[in-house]
């Protein structure tokens, strides 16, 4: 018998999202709006967070736009 059931891929997986909003937010962001984890309002307030959280370390103490 042949088993239809198709196991996700790593990357595809609500952990891997997670690892890499907390280790590079890019990443995780596009692994949320990818796979869709959450509904679209929660992704869209993890985007924000995370995105800033990003910007934060990138700029260092202040933000310069």
């Amino acid at each position: 018998m042949k088993q239809n059931h198709r196991q996700n891929k790593f990357y595809q997986e609500l952990w891997f999202a997670w690892a890499g909003l907390l280790l590079m937010p890019p990443v995780g962001i596009y692994a949320l709006w990818k796979f869709g984890h959450y509904p679209k309002g929660l992704r869209i307030a993890l985007t924000l967070v995370f995105g800033l959280f990003f910007l934060y370390v990138i700029t260092g103490d202040e933000l310069r736009f």
